[in-house]
C-alpha cells in the first residue's frame, strides 16, 4: 500500500510539472496596456504669429483675429502610437482671459501671456509646455 502511494504521488507531481511547463510558456497577455512614454508638440499648426522651438522650451507669439481674438489650436501627440489611452489634460494657471477646450483649441480674449502643459492622462504624468504670448497689433 506504501509503495503504490509513493508511485501515485510521483506521478502526479511528474505530470503536473509537464503540464505546468507545457500551458505556462504558452502564456499570452491578451490586452497589454501601454503606456505614453513622451507628449511633443507639432509644430506645423500655425495660425498666427511666430513659432519658436528651442530644445526645451515652446514658445508661441499670437496676434488677434478679424474679430479681435487670439485663436490657435495645439496639436500634440503622444508616443508610442499605440499608446492604450491618449488622453491629454491641458492645465495653466488661472486666468480670466484663456480658456482652453478638451481639443486643445486656445481662445484669449486679451493680449496676456499664459504657460499650457499639456499632461497626459495615463498615470505616467508625461508632459510638454508651451507658453503663448497674446499681443497687439502694431499701429
Amino acid at each position: 500500500m506504501k509503495k503504490s502511494v509513493i508511485i501515485l504521488i510521483a506521478i502526479i507531481y511528474v505530470a503536473s510539472i509537464v503540464v505546468v511547463s507545457f500551458y505556462g510558456m504558452a502564456f499570452e497577455i491578451f490586452d497589454p496596456v501601454v503606456y505614453v512614454e513622451k507628449v511633443e508638440l507639432e509644430g506645423d499648426n500655425l495660425q498666427s504669429g511666430e513659432y519658436l522651438d528651442p530644445p526645451t522650451n515652446h514658445f508661441l507669439v499670437l496676434y488677434p483675429d478679424s474679430d479681435g481674438i487670439y485663436r490657435y489650436q495645439i496639436k500634440a501627440k503622444v508616443t508610442p502610437s499605440d499608446a492604450t489611452n491618449k488622453k491629454l489634460n491641458y492645465v495653466f494657471d488661472e486666468n480670466d482671459a484663456v480658456t482652453i477646450d478638451s481639443t486643445g483649441l486656445v481662445t484669449i480674449t486679451e493680449p496676456t501671456a499664459v504657460t499650457i502643459h499639456i499632461i497626459s492622462t495615463d498615470g505616467t504624468n508625461q508632459s510638454v509646455s508651451i507658453q503663448i504670448y497674446a499681443k497687439r497689433l502694431s499701429q
